[in-house]
């Protein structure tokens, strides 16, 4: 357990800074909706592409509660950057 959550610490680090990389110039609302799809897109990514070929007994996590709560990392991190950089 305590190597999977520094895995996924780890991973959220560096999909944190992608996505500051992507909203550089980007507003609260544009953010918003680009961290939301980033969100998606990594659980897509993640639970599709990559768990199946590596992990393929990962496939039970996939679900629509995974699925908001990637999509909800996506854009908090999205909107908290943007709130961030303001400061």
């Amino acid at each position: 357990m305590m190597t999977a959550m520094m895995i996924h610490f780890a991973l959220s680090i560096v999909y944190g800074l992608v996505l500051a990389a992507l909203l550089r110039r980007a507003n609260a609302g544009t953010a918003l909706m680009i961290g939301a799809v980033f969100g998606l897109a990594i659980y897509l990514i993640n639970f599709y592409a990559i768990a199946s070929m590596i992990f393929p007994w990962f496939a039970m996590a996939r679900g629509w509660v995974s699925a908001i709560a990637h999509i909800m990392f996506g854009a908090v991190a999205g909107l908290s950057y943007v709130w961030l950089r303001r400061a």
